[in-house]
């Protein structure tokens, strides 16, 4: 037997993954676990797909995976036997594995639609915009590249756009494969090449952070406990359980894509896409492309079919920001979109169905958009099915110290900089202060404070003089909760997420589980 130190403590039983295409997205991968360890080798289950064995052939070489004590280990092997029977099992060579133990995330990976620009390094003046399937830290898969495009070995240029509130992230890449994904769609999977380290790291750590909001496992996602923002939580779960169109209204800056992303990732539709879409980003006569999608030859630089985003949603949700950007003509083709659940194509005579649900949103007064015929009063009803309002900050500023820390120790993260808190001057002027750009205003506030600031604690001289300036506290300060009566809130409220599991809540919490049990003795909590 070899000692188990010798594969970072594999064991029997362990549960495997094996990626039967490396590591790239779009790959195969199977789940499997370890049946021996031995003099011989590594004996793992056959994997199965719809109750079938599959078929691995003898001298094909593949990357196993499994997680222990907060790390991801790899390996590299071949197949070396397989054997049937009542257990069948596949024996992977001992001499040819390579073992390597990874920090987890380094190999994040995330199955999401994001947006990528591509720019082709053989034809610099060619840039085309495409969606992912999958993506991780080493590469992406992206689809509806067709063969006549591009060929095995192109090199690109890609500007990642993990969401419209963060930076795009810019990364050389190679293309290793075409595959057909049916439907006569291709897509191509690239590996990235000359990654600088940071790069790797903004993008690894925007995935992780995406998959952690995605999957409902951080709560502070959506921050606060004052009664409008609990109204607020419970008009999302009835609207998760909805197939209506939700119209989402609010000011700029309060997080109503973040409420649109929490619909989705509690509704039926997680599984699927969820493609946001910001209406006025994009030029009048490319967005019904966008949407619809065309046909080669459609118009001027079609040199391709493309996919539209309906189509690229299937099965998920479509959030259209700005809605009342949309201009009347195209409002009408929407409409008859959404009665109908088709589309056509431009350039296209034939209609085809779509499976998406509308989540809209606006910072403009609906009833007044009407009156001055931007929006179509047929439209908007269509839209306003179920009206959601995301409240400003300055509604409920009995928030803020939550939001405060929040940003504190996730900002403290981004730039390697310890901040341990606010003073309680600074905090009473950002409760003076009325907040016109609401929670966006408040983040980007304090990351100037921590860039600027020289102290452990934000005080009033880091802050800018709009609000140092600040005056008539509209909301009293011994009326809000301190911060240790927030942070008991929202300590509470994760362990009631996990359904009391320790661990998984301090993992959300970003904290030891030490430090976890202490707080939760001291707050009594128990």
């Amino acid at each position: 037997m070899y000692p188990p130190n010798l594969y970072g403590g594999l064991e029997v039983n362990s549960p495997l993954r094996l990626h039967l295409s490396g590591l790239l997205p779009g790959g195969q991968e199977y789940e499997s676990r370890v049946l021996g360890v031995g003099a011989d080798g590594i004996r793992v289950a056959v994997p199965q797909e719809g109750g079938r064995l599959i078929s691995i052939a003898v001298g094909s070489p593949l990357t196993a995976s499994f997680a222990r004590d907060e790390a991801l280990y790899l390996f590299e092997s071949e197949v070396v036997g397989y054997q049937r029977g009542p257990t069948p099992f596949l024996l992977l060579s001992g001499e040819k594995l390579s073992m390597r133990r990874i920090q987890r995330r380094d190999h994040f990976r995330l199955k999401t639609s994001i947006l990528v620009k591509c720019r082709s390094f053989k034809d610099p003046q060619r840039e085309g915009i495409k969606w992912t399937r999958d993506i991780s830290g080493q590469g992406v898969f992206l689809l509806d590249f067709s063969p006549d495009e591009v060929e095995v070995g192109d090199r690109l240029q890609l500007r990642i756009f993990l969401s419209p509130e963060r930076d795009p992230v810019t990364l050389n890449g190679e293309i290793t494969r075409l595959t057909e994904i049916g439907g006569g769609r291709w897509g191509a999977g690239v590996k990235f090449f000359s990654l600088d380290e940071g790069g790797q790291d903004a993008l690894v750590r925007s995935l992780y952070e995406i998959d952690q909001i995605q999957r409902g496992m951080r709560p502070d996602a959506l921050i606060g406990e004052s009664p409008k923002m609990r109204r607020l939580y419970e008009l999302i779960n009835d609207a998760a359980k909805s197939e209506s169109t939700v119209m989402i209204q609010g000011e700029s800056g309060t997080g109503k894509e973040l409420v649109a992303r929490a619909i989705h990732y509690s509704s039926p539709r997680s599984g699927h896409p969820f493609i946001p879409v910001n209406c006025g980003s994009i030029v009048e006569n490319l967005l019904e492309s966008e949407l619809f999608g065309h046909r080669r030859g459609a118009f001027t630089g079609a040199v391709s079919d493309h996919q539209g985003i309906f189509k690229s949603a299937e099965g998920g949700t479509v959030f259209l920001d700005e809605v009342v950007e949309i201009k009347p003509a195209l409002q009408v083709k929407l409409l008859r979109s959404l009665q109908e659940r088709e589309i056509r194509p431009v350039g296209s005579s034939k209609k085809e169905k779509i499976d998406v649900r509308i989540v809209a949103a606006t910072n403009r007064n609906l009833e007044r958009a009407v009156l001055d015929g931007t929006l179509r009063e047929d439209f908007f009803y269509r839209l306003y099915v179920i009206p959601i309002v995301v409240p400003p900050l300055r509604e409920r500023k009995e928030d803020i110290p939550l939001l405060v820390d929040h940003f504190i120790r996730t900002l403290s993260q981004r730039a390697k900089r310890r901040v341990a808190g606010i003073t309680s001057q600074a905090l009473e002027l950002f409760l003076a202060y009325n907040w016109p750009g609401n929670v966006r205003e408040l983040e980007n506030t304090i990351e100037r404070a921590m860039a600027l600031g020289k102290g452990e604690l934000i005080d009033v001289v880091d802050l800018p003089p709009r609000i140092a300036k600040a005056k008539g506290n509209s909301i009293a300060v011994t009326s809000l909760p301190t911060l240790k009566q927030s942070e008991r809130a929202l300590i509470k409220r994760t362990l009631e997420y996990v359904r009391g599991n320790k661990s998984k809540a301090a993992k959300i919490l970003d904290i030891d589980r030490k430090t976890l049990y202490r707080k939760i003795k001291g707050y009594g909590l128990n």
